[in-house]
């Protein structure tokens, strides 16, 4: 049920909840404003009284434990003004007399009938209004006692007199006017001729009697002078007071209003210069009512909009500014209490038609008691094209910062984060859309990692620059290897405010730096000199063996000029050296004798290789090797050679012509009989001619120049397959390599390491011991044809004979080794004993073979200082390696 000011709870005790509950509906039927509270005992009437509020208790006399005047005394103790009915079914003048005495509001014994609570009912409003109405009036007093005592200012009685002379005086008397209340009332002091200020008297006077003639309260301001000299401004208020139709006396208040009187004269000096300022004002100002009517405009807001004054005044706002909605507009306002602010954006829309943003200030006053808005305005077009310049900068920071493959923060001097650019939130797996204020170095380090980033933080404070620190980080589960740069920043009393950081992953760098060392070390363990030159010929970069070879360090080498090639400008007809550097070509070998300014001269195999990164132009690129022993060695064999070819031509000669008599003998013979011996004749001939042949490529071998060039070894090997005849062999090439040799005489050496490989690998050639013939390849006569060529009969090119060719299901692999590359087979393979001579010049363990076949290879591998050596495959057969080769990097031109 709830509680209002008018209704009147009713706290029921009695011991019969029958008789309680009946009363209660009773009560609360005959005044709807009773609410009934019931209890059974004293004890529970308490405990409800302590709960709830009560307006009136009503208790019956006869009850169990406690009766009901001792009820009373309990309830009086507390509550002492608190209306109490006795209503009691027991009636005698003792508990009449007992109750009155214990402060009972009311008797009233128990009847029957329904009247008792019609008369019960009306006790009860009767006694609550009384206390009502009796605490009202002591609020009253009390407030007009608290309210004179609080005044500013002092109340009175006075006679209608020009004197005023005063015949009570209450407040703030001797604050006011400097005089106590008592000299006033005594007419010690008069009010009228020694207080009101003598240019004042006169219209004060005439003020209250205009007024008091019509019948009605005065007010009057006026000046005074205090007890001590001083000026005030005194507001007074008054009425006049008359008995049987005589006035007797004024009463009054009378407060000191000195303050605002100053306000008041500030106020209008201010009001003149806000006026002035709204004329002047270099912003726009106008003032509208509650429905948005213009009311009044300043020149300015003229000027801008292009309008008349009278133009503008009565338009509504939201026919200027294009932004307002009127209900929204409406509602705003109605929002806003006296001396609220609010601050929007907004268009103005000129007489001509344009439009330019506007940054509105509103806010609500009052004028003659009716709503007024002020509005004042500025054109912000230049700040908003600069606002829309730097969100375009802003934006293209932002996108600087995330396209950058560096890590970009700032955070403030506690540890949170205030920017994270986009790598560094892929770093730390941070959503990129996420926003990152309030992440801290605990949210994304574990914490041995967040002292250690705390520690250097505090560093760069200290030191007040950038610091750089490199350190390996976990970003999710990859370490990486990082460095950061710390620069610190300060606030504007100088303490830490926030610190900036570009983060750099070094691993890869850091990996490159490593691996660069492993090749300077791998450099300067080669067995040759290498080195970079710049465009001008000066040493950029060299290794161990070129300073060694010079007699200096590394360091005093680089930048001086190279004898190698001031060598090479001198004795070259067109400049090699300009030429590469020029780019008009890529490679220059050659060999020369050079003195070198150290202890060391002699002559320089060399090799120059133009470098060029990312397509620019980076140097040349030498690799030199002292070869004085091998030009010795070469002059030595090409004196020999000399020797070689004078036998050769001689033999040649002498053996051709008897040869050529004897095959033409031959043929007479064939034509005049039919013999098996010729046969045989024919195949000796052909064995002559083969031996010849073999004669002259070795002894050529060692006559012609090298001509170097790149060679696919993995395409030669296959084209050079395709040449011979293989039967049910397999080739296997297992090589990429490109190396640098003879093409012609490359292709030799593997067509007749291939052919031999083919032919005898399967072992189904063997001598009269059986032993298998891996020096040589058989012609179609069933002569061994050692050279890979073939003088007559049908061959497939390779010196096989097609119906020769081995059947068993040989495989052949052709594949690299550290430094060169190898031809093996999974045949029979060749006995360890042998090997050592089937290099041999006229070894053949064949009974149709020359002998020379794989000499030729040798001799081959000689002229390019290559090594062959044989061996045992892996699968049990033959494996010929050849060392020594120079590999061409893939990607060199």
């Amino acid at each position: 049920m709830s509680v209002t000011p008018d209704s009147i709870r009713v706290l029921h005790v009695d011991d019969d909840p029958e008789l309680a509950s009946l009363v209660a509906a009773s009560l609360e039927h005959e005044d709807d404003r009773i609410e009934v509270v019931t209890a059974t005992g004293a004890s529970e009437g308490l405990d409800a009284l302590a709960d709830e509020r009560v307006d009136c208790i009503v208790s019956d006399y006869d009850m169990p434990r406690t009766n009901g005047i001792e009820f009373l005394d309990a309830v009086r103790e507390e509550h002492p003004d608190l209306p109490f009915i006795l209503f009691t079914g027991k009636g005698s003048e003792e508990i009449a007399s007992a109750a009155i005495s214990a402060g009972v509001t009311d008797y009233l014994q128990k009847g029957t009938g329904t009247d008792q609570y019609t008369l019960l009912a009306n006790r009860i409003e009767n006694a609550v209004e009384h206390e009502r109405s009796r605490r009202a009036l002591e609020d009253r007093k009390r407030r007009l006692e608290t309210l004179i005592s609080n005044l500013p200012g002092m109340v009175y009685r006075c006679r209608n007199e020009p004197e005023w002379p005063m015949e009570y005086v209450e407040g703030e008397c001797e604050r006011l006017v400097g005089y106590p209340a008592a000299a006033l009332e005594s007419e010690r002091v008069n009010w009228g001729e020694d207080v009101i200020h003598p240019d004042d008297q006169a219209e004060m006077w005439e003020t209250v009697q205009r007024a008091l003639d019509n019948g009605e309260p005065f007010e009057v301001t006026y000046r005074i002078r205090t007890a001590n000299g001083d000026t005030k401004w005194l507001w007074e208020r008054g009425r006049g007071v008359e008995r049987d139709g005589d006035l007797v006396a004024l009463e009054g208040f009378i407060t000191d209003v000195t303050d605002r009187k100053e306000r008041e004269n500030r106020l209008a000096e201010t009001t003149a210069r806000l006026e002035a300022l709204f004329e002047h004002s270099p912003d726009m100002i106008d003032v509208h009512d509650a429905e948005g009517t213009i009311r009044d405009v300043n020149p300015r807001l003229c000027e801008k909009l292009g309008y008349e004054e009278a133009a503008l005044v009565g338009r509504k706002v939201w026919e200027i500014d294009e932004v307002i909605d009127p209900e929204r507009a409406r509602r705003l306002w109605s929002g806003m209490d006296t001396g609220d602010r609010r601050r929007l954006d907004g268009r103005y829309r000129r007489a001509d038609g344009s439009t330019f943003p506007v940054e509105v200030h509103i806010v609500r006053f009052e004028l003659a008691g009716e709503d007024r808005f002020l509005v004042i305005s500025r054109d912000i077009s230049e700040r908003v094209a600069y606002e829309r310049d730097l969100r375009e900068r802003n934006r293209q920071f932002e996108a600087v910062l995330d396209t950058v493959s560096a890590g970009i923060f700032m955070k403030d001097a506690d540890g949170t984060y205030q920017i994270l650019n986009e790598t560094a939130r892929d770093w730390l797996g941070v959503d990129p859309d996420a926003d990152v204020a309030g992440l801290s170095d605990e949210a994304l380090f574990p914490p041995e990692t967040v002292a250690r980033i705390r520690e250097e933080d505090r560093r760069a404070f200290e030191a007040g620059e950038t610091v750089e620190v490199t350190e390996s980080l976990s970003f999710g589960s990859d370490d990486r290897l990082v460095r950061t740069q710390k620069r610190p920043l300060y606030d504007a009393d100088g303490d830490p405010d926030a610190i900036c950081g570009v983060v750099t992953d070094v691993t890869e760098q850091e990996q490159r730096r490593q691996e660069l060392r492993r090749y300077e070390a791998m450099v300067d363990a080669m067995r040759d000199a290498a080195c970079i030159y710049d465009a001008e010929g000066r040493y950029a970069v060299v290794n161990d063996h070129v300073a060694e070879f010079h007699g200096t360090s590394k360091a005093e080498l680089r930048g001086q000029e190279s004898a190698l090639i001031a060598r090479i400008r001198e004795d070259a007809g067109p400049d090699p050296f300009a030429a590469l550097v020029a780019g008009d070509r890529e490679e220059f070998r050659g060999v020369s004798e050079v003195e070198f300014p150290g202890p060391n001269d002699g002559v320089i195999d060399y090799r120059l290789t133009r470098l060029t990164i990312d397509g620019e132009f980076a140097g040349v690129v030498g690799i030199g090797r002292e070869v004085s022993d091998r030009r010795d060695r070469r002059r030595e064999l090409e004196r020999k050679n000399e020797r070689l070819d004078e036998f050769v031509s001689v033999v040649s000669h002498d053996l051709r012509n008897p040869l050529t008599v004897a095959d033409g003998h031959l043929e007479l013979l064939r034509r005049e009989c039919d013999s098996d011996h010729a046969e045989a004749i024919g195949r000796a001939h052909e064995r002559m001619e083969t031996l010849i042949d073999d004669l002259l490529e070795l002894a050529r071998e060692g006559e012609a120049a090298v001509e170097v060039e790149s060679v696919d070894l993995g395409a030669l090997t296959e084209q050079c397959w395709e040449n011979i005849a293989t039967g049910e062999a397999t080739l296997v090439v297992d090589t990429d390599a490109v190396v640098r040799a003879d093409r012609s005489r490359l292709a030799q050496l593997l067509e007749n390491l291939l052919g031999n490989a083919v032919q005898h690998g399967a072992g189904e050639e063997t001598n009269e011991s059986g032993t298998s013939d891996e020096s040589g390849t058989s012609d179609e006569s069933g002569t061994s044809d050692e050279s890979g060529t073939s003088d007559g009969g049908a061959t497939d090119g390779s010196g096989t004979s097609g119906d020769d060719a081995p059947s068993r299901a040989l495989t052949v692999t052709v594949g690299d080794t550290d430094d060169g590359f190898y031809v093996a087979d999974d045949g029979v393979g060749i006995p360890a004993e042998e090997r050592g001579q089937i290099f041999e010049a006229g070894y053949s363990t064949a009974l149709d073979g020359t002998g020379f076949g794989l000499r030729i290879v040798e001799r081959i591998a000689e002229t390019h200082d290559w090594t062959v050596t044989a061996a045992e495959s892996e699968a049990g057969g033959a494996r010929f390696e050849v060392g020594g080769v120079e590999f061409v990097d893939s990607e060199t031109p």
